[in-house]
């Protein structure tokens, strides 16, 4: 079972993060590859658990890593909206009186 919940968290991690899983699963054991069926049970060595472990662990700091560059961009990008909202209310009550040529700020 933990074979499978680890191959789970891989496979949703790296489709996260829009990257081929297969490939990482391959790296941990070869015979991994296609072992997240249901019902099908997979022997593996302690060794390949731990490394299969292992392998998780950092997928899940990077997503968390990118997670958090996302959040900070939004919040850019967010301030940057708010911003710009701010100026042209700004300039809608900045009215020129074409007729004097004076500029009068309501």
């Amino acid at each position: 079972m933990k074979v499978v919940g680890y191959l789970h968290d891989v496979n949703n991690i790296l489709a996260t993060l829009g990257m081929d899983s297969s490939e990482i699963i391959k790296l941990v054991h070869p015979s991994l590859d296609g072992a997240c069926k249901p019902n099908q049970q997979k022997y593996i060595s302690d060794a390949t658990l731990a490394r299969l472990n292992s392998t998780v662990d950092p997928l899940k700091e990077e997503k968390q890593i990118r997670l958090e560059k996302l959040y900070k961009t939004w919040q850019s990008t967010n301030k940057l909206v708010e911003s710009h909202r701010h100026v042209l209310r700004r300039m809608q009550e900045i009215q020129v009186d074409s007729y004097c040529g004076q500029l009068t700020i309501c």
